[in-house]
């Protein structure tokens, strides 16, 4: 998967210049936005369980909609993105080379056992 932020970023632009929302689109609002965008994604999720929710690619309907709110979520993002000049590919890079630091792998092996058998 080729994830072209670049181009979906100027579409994002004139899409939004089009329809004069420019004014509206602030960094506060589209911060909150993204909230919104992503909590309407959880709520598709919210009264499943775990296997249930493991199969939503079984479902057309619940899957487009899935589908829908995840673009709606980085269409947000990518809007923050060009709004404060951020360049997401490598804030991307930069944040995964923290979170190796972070969670070595021995590490995080060990947390991820612990909280597993918490609910053994």
């Amino acid at each position: 998967m080729v994830i072209e932020f670049s181009k979906m970023k100027n579409y994002i632009k004139d899409f939004s210049k089009q329809r004069n929302w420019d004014k509206l689109h602030s960094p506060k609002n589209i911060s909150m936005d993204i909230v919104v965008e992503a909590t309407e994604l959880m709520d598709i999720f919210t009264w499943l369980d775990i296997e249930q929710s493991k199969n939503v690619k079984n479902n057309f309907e619940i899957f487009e909609h899935i589908k829908e709110e995840m673009a709606d979520v980085l269409f947000a993002l990518i809007r923050l993105a060009d709004l404060l000049d951020v360049d997401l590919n490598q804030a991307f890079w930069d944040k995964v080379k923290k979170n190796e630091k972070k969670y070595p792998v021995e590490k995080a092996k060990l947390i991820a056992e612990k909280i597993q058998s918490i609910g053994k």
